[in-house]
């Protein structure tokens, strides 16, 4: 989605053409470019500008709005109104108006500007006519609008496409001149911020419609990563609470759960919580005595895999607790008989909810989860399209590992970069490395992620260089942790460690797709190839 400049531009002070034009442009351009409506320089009198664009590698470019639909005859153009010379005039004096401008802002840079016509109304000439005075490439139609981008790259041909024509001191003086009474944030990070609130936008505006399928008795909703399940399922969640339902919501894994009790802990009714772990505590169910914290990793997994699991078979007939909804986030987690003991937990005197997200393609644990099916009497919906990566990402988790579609108008990545590394003290020095640059562009150390793929690499690198574990990390200090552990949360930016070739499919859509704007990975150069990053 491109960036309207100011952000709270009134476009319906705009006319009908005008504002089209923005609305296409907003829609249907990545966030890498600046759109500025009616841009008017000096004042004896003033030159107003219908539209400019900025982008720090294709430059400025100036568009001329047109509602009427044009023609030419004799090689002259003839317009309902007048032009001051005709459009083509009009557009070239607009164009030396602002390069002089900008000239004037940036002594010792020429600064060029590009400019084009755009007929909104128009599909093209009504003739076989051409006009002499315009290159076609410099002509905008209404069949364009829904590929504005291409035509912003075919008027805007002095731009360095994977290069930067301006840097940052620069493009911030290009657009004060342009727009000398609005304040442009040149903090790194404001676009960060930005991009977040057009994420939430589109994430919000994709789930609103499902909310109510809580209306059912059992649901279940599919979605790949970054859909907005989990978003979903907490606004059930909320809703069954606020309803006055007693309300139950779990998934499997401790951060996703905590995740769940700060956004949740304050709502009534409204119990949350990792399955195993809770139903340890629900009441009726026997004490068990979990291995002390300084326990090996081993006996801790030996606890969970086995002892509790077969405790909780044993005595769950004695648990009371009941609930009139239960919401199960990354059900695909769940096996058949955790699903099934879940079940009993409902009132039959109550409304009795199950309700269900997950995704069969992140299924890591390989429990024996079965999709429910609308033929056994369950209500369901798929969620379509990636609203939480940035565009690049999301593009790279379509192309890679079949993930979701992502609407072309995402916020771009602001960084998305694959390091070769051999060896692990080689990750480790790479891993530093591109922290401080994510920490330089901006990022916060509680929005960073470290991944592993697995828990040596982990464990080595939260030795080596001084990382801590979800729910231990304090203030300043950033994640390490497994995609298995960090699946269904995200962050702004995402360390992906691959110390070896090949890797399994299933984890790395994981990883990749916990990355909101920046992600690296660090892997062999195998693995390189095989995103095609390298």
């Amino acid at each position: 989605m491109g960036r309207l400049h100011p952000p709270d531009f009134p476009l319906r002070s705009l006319d009908d053409s005008e504002r089209r034009l923005a609305e296409s442009l907003i829609e249907y351009t990545d966030s890498t470019w600046l759109i500025m409506p009616t841009v008017r320089i000096g004042d004896q009198p003033p030159v107003e500008i219908d539209m400019v664009v900025a982008h720090h590698e294709h430059g400025i470019g100036v568009i001329e709005v047109k509602g009427y639909v044009p023609r030419i005859v004799d090689g002259s153009w003839v317009t309902p109104y007048e032009d001051g010379g005709g459009p083509v005039a009009q557009m070239i004096r607009n164009r030396f108006a602002l390069r002089e401008l900008l000239r004037k802002r940036c002594p010792g840079n020429r600064i060029e500007v590009d400019a084009a016509i755009a007929f909104v109304n128009a599909r093209g000439f009504q003739t076989e006519e051409r006009p002499s005075d315009i290159d076609e490439d410099d002509l905008i139609w209404s069949m364009d609008h829904y590929v504005i981008d291409s035509a912003l790259l075919r008027f805007m041909r002095r731009g360095r496409p994977g290069r930067r024509m301006f840097d940052e001191p620069t493009f911030e003086s290009i657009v004060e001149a342009i727009r000398p009474n609005v304040a442009f944030d040149a903090d790194p990070a404001a676009y960060t911020r930005w991009g977040t609130e057009r994420l939430e936008a589109y994430s919000g505006a994709q789930i609103r419609s499902l909310e109510r399928l809580d209306a059912n008795r059992r649901v279940f909703v599919t979605g790949g990563a970054g859909t907005g399940k989990s978003r979903l399922a907490l606004a059930w969640a909320r809703r069954a609470a606020i309803r006055g339902e007693r309300t139950l919501m779990v998934c499997f894994n401790d951060p996703l759960s905590t995740e769940f009790e700060r956004r949740l802990g304050h709502v009534e009714n409204l119990t949350t919580g990792a399955f195993l772990r809770l139903a340890l505590s629900l009441e009726g169910m026997p004490f068990l005595q979990e291995p002390d914290d300084d326990a090996p990793d081993e006996v801790v997994r030996a606890f969970w895999r086995n002892q509790v699991q077969g405790h909780l078979h044993e005595h769950w007939a004695d648990v009371v607790e009941r609930y009139d909804t239960i919401v199960v986030d990354e059900v695909q987690d769940f096996s058949q008989a955790w699903l099934a003991m879940l079940e009993t937990l409902l009132d039959p005197e109550g409304p009795r909810r199950f309700l269900l997200v997950g995704d069969a393609d992140q299924e890591l644990y390989q429990r024996g989860f079965r999709p429910p099916r609308s033929e056994d009497g369950w209500a369901v919906c798929e969620l379509a399209s990636n609203t939480r990566n940035a565009l690049e990402i999301a593009r790279l988790l379509r192309n890679r590992f079949n993930g979701p579609p992502a609407p072309a108008a995402l916020p771009s990545a602001t960084h998305l970069r694959f390091r070769q590394a051999a060896g692990p003290e080689e990750i480790v020095e790479m891993v530093r490395t591109e922290l401080e640059e994510l920490r330089t562009a901006g990022f916060e150390c509680c929005d960073i992620a470290v991944a592993t793929l697995d828990r040596h690499s982990r464990n080595y690198l939260r030795a080596s260089g001084g990382f801590d574990g979800y729910g231990v990390v304090e203030d300043g200090d950033i994640v390490c942790e497994t995609v298995h552990r960090l699946k269904g949360l995200e962050y702004s930016a995402v360390v992906l460690v691959a110390d070896h070739w090949p890797v399994n499919d299933t984890l790395m859509h994981v990883g990749v797709s916990r990355a909101v704007f920046g992600l690296t990975v660090i892997g062999p150069a195998e693995l390189g190839e095989y995103l095609r990053l390298s």
